[in-house]
C-alpha cells in the first residue's frame, strides 16, 4: 500500500474486489487523508466465493468514521439468505446456498443447514447462489455510491 500511496496520483483509493476475506485499513492511511476512496465488491462467475456482509460492513464503518468515500459495486454471484430461508440441495443435488463464517469457512448441505439454524449467533450467515444481477449491491437496506469530492 505504500508503494501506492507514493504514486503521485490526483486520487488514491483502494478497489478491494473480490473482498474474500476481512480487511482491516490502518487509521493511518484512512485518516490521515491518504487513501480517497474505497470500492469494494463480491466475486461473481462460475466458481465465485461469497463476501460476508460483515466484511462489507466494518470497511463501510471505518469509511465512515474517516470521512472517505465508501462504493459496494456488487455482491456478485452469492446474497445474504433471510434467516430461516434454508433450502437445502438444489435439483442438481447442488447446494444453492452456503454459510459462511466470519473468516470465510463456507459449508453447505446438512452441515450447512445446521450453521444456518444456530450459527448466526457466531457470525456464520446463510447466503445464496442467485447471480450478479439479482444479488444487487444493496448493503443494510440502501446503496453506497459514494465518489471521492462528494461532501459527507
Amino acid at each position: 500500500m505504500v508503494d501506492l500511496l507514493c504514486t503521485p496520483s490526483a486520487v488514491h483509493f483502494l478497489s478491494l474486489e473480490p473482498l474474500l476475506s476481512p480487511i482491516e485499513i490502518p487509521d493511518v492511511y484512512l485518516e490521515g487523508g491518504m487513501i480517497d476512496w474505497i470500492i469494494v465488491g463480491g466475486e461473481s462467475g462460475p466458481r465465485a466465493r461469497p463476501v460476508h456482509p460483515n466484511w462489507l460492513r466494518s470497511l463501510r464503518d471505518q469509511c465512515e468514521a474517516a470521512r472517505v468515500p465508501f462504493n459496494f459495486k456488487q455482491w456478485g454471484s452469492w446474497r445474504p439468505c433471510a434467516p430461516g430461508a434454508w433450502h437445502g440441495l438444489g435439483p442438481t443435488g447442488t447446494p444453492p446456498q452456503l454459510v459462511i463464517s466470519p473468516t470465510g469457512n463456507t459449508a453447505g448441505g446438512f452441515i450447512g443447514q445446521a450453521f444456518a439454524e444456530q450459527g448466526e449467533a457466531e457470525g456464520w450467515c446463510a447466503v445464496e447462489c442467485v447471480g450478479k444481477e439479482v444479488a444487487g449491491r444493496v448493503l443494510d437496506g440502501r446503496m453506497h455510491d459514494e465518489f471521492p469530492g462528494e461532501t459527507r
